[in-house]
């Protein structure tokens, strides 16, 4: 094998990809500008922070118990979480105004206290009218989830004032002497008629997507793996087509050169231009605030380059074998970034697999790119160790090989039909 042949077809593709206007908007700008809509929109800044939500109340109750609706929307008022007003409250006269708004989008939320609402909360139940705006599934479930927290820590602070009141009332008219009476058991037995069940929820999250820096690092990686993924899928697709529109094909074949030193010169340049391209893209990451979590002291974190590698080789050779079908280097490159995308999408590349469909999960669990991607945020973000790690590493490799091996076969008969025309 010739070295310098090798080094001359490296040098020329990457010097000519970062050339093409085209390519560099795929190869850099296009996952540029992703890590900046996850900043900026996916994940805007201000996200894990405490949600004010706009609330409209209509309060008909004119009730003179000591907890009436006035002293509900007060309550709402002066709720803070982390510093910040839970609600800001809206005082409406009329019900249909306050739909109006809810529809035009001025409100998340609206509550319609009626007549009678603390009489009936001090004596027995009372009952509330929630509105809720649902022009969009996410928003209904954030207004929902907020405001039904807040109703029900409302309602457990409301149930343990009655049930004081209720024993002080025992206690001074059941005398003390009565045979089995105990205010203790008594207060047990009414707390868990108003509150059954008593849950604490602790969310355990890992340390790597804990927090919108390191969440960003996460997307930061999904970004990198589209990136790889269309882009080495475009690289092997154009390998042979490529050099037969600029007119070079044949003088290749003709030339000492083999074909086998032009298929490990382009792989090589694309693995370079791959590795820049995600360099690049980490820079960006980091800029606009993608915490990643790798260090040059842990053993572990050293399988990311070698996962990293994989995924450039499979993706080049699955593009090798799209080549089968690519006649021009322009429909390579829009076959490629097409399916590119469209894998990104549906095997947990970019969205967590858990979002996905139950078939959708079954192709992202099988498909060996999305392996070398889940490896990298394994340790990156998981912190996985060696022994977790190493059956996946096997795999990637193992696909690895098998994907390129069969790329090459593709590869070598489709130099050999050039050749003979």
């Amino acid at each position: 094998m010739n070295l310098k042949a090798v080094k001359a077809f490296l040098v020329r593709d990457v010097k000519s990809t970062f050339k093409d206007r085209a390519a560099l908007f795929w190869i850099i700008a296009w996952p540029i500008i992703w890590i900046l809509l996850t900043a900026y929109v996916f994940i805007p800044p201000g996200t894990g922070s405490v949600i004010t939500l706009n609330v409209g109340v209509v309060n008909n109750d004119h009730s003179v118990a000591p907890f009436n609706g006035t002293y509900f929307v007060k309550i709402m008022n002066e709720t803070i979480v982390n510093g910040k007003h839970l609600f800001n409250v809206k005082m409406y006269s009329s019900t249909n105004k306050l739909r109006e708004d809810l529809l035009k989008g001025r409100l998340d939320a609206g509550l319609v206290i009626p007549d009678g609402f603390g009489r009936n909360v001090t004596y027995g139940t009372g009952r509330l009218d929630i509105l809720i705006r649902a022009d969009n599934p996410s928003t209904k479930q954030i207004n929902s989830g907020i405001l039904s927290g807040f109703l029900q820590e409302v309602s457990r602070r409301l149930s343990m004032v009655k049930i004081n009141i209720s024993l002080r009332y025992i206690e001074k008219y059941m005398p003390s002497t009565q045979q089995g009476f105990s205010p203790e058991k008594i207060k047990e037995y009414l707390v868990g008629i108003a509150i059954p069940i008593n849950t604490t929820i602790k969310e355990v999250v890992p340390v790597s997507v804990s927090s919108r820096p390191a969440m960003l690092g996460w997307y930061t990686l999904g970004a990198i793996g589209m990136m790889f993924l269309y882009t080495g899928l475009m690289i092997g697709a154009a390998m042979i087509v490529r050099e037969k529109e600029l007119g070079t094909l044949r003088r290749l074949l003709a030339s000492p050169s083999s074909g086998s030193e032009l298929l490990i010169g382009k792989t090589l340049g694309g693995i370079v231009i791959l590795v820049v391209s995600a360099i690049i893209a980490l820079i960006v990451g980091l800029m606009v605030g993608a915490r990643i979590y790798w260090s040059p002291t842990e053993p572990v974190d050293w399988l990311v380059p070698i996962f990293m590698l994989t995924a450039a080789i499979m993706a080049i050779g699955m593009g090798l074998m799209l080549s089968l079908v690519s006649r021009t280097s322009r429909g390579a490159s829009s076959l490629s970034t097409a399916l590119g995308l469209l894998f990104t999408l549906t095997a947990g590349i970019w969205l967590p697999k858990e979002w996905l469909p139950s078939w959708m999960r079954v192709f992202a669990e099988n498909f060996p790119f999305t392996w070398t991607i889940n490896g990298i945020r394994d340790i990156i973000v998981y912190q996985y160790e060696w022994s977790d790690i190493a059956v996946l590493l096997l795999k990637s490799i193992i696909a690895t090989v098998v994907i390129f091996a069969i790329g090459t076969l593709i590869y070598k008969a489709q130099i050999r039909r050039y050749a003979e025309k």
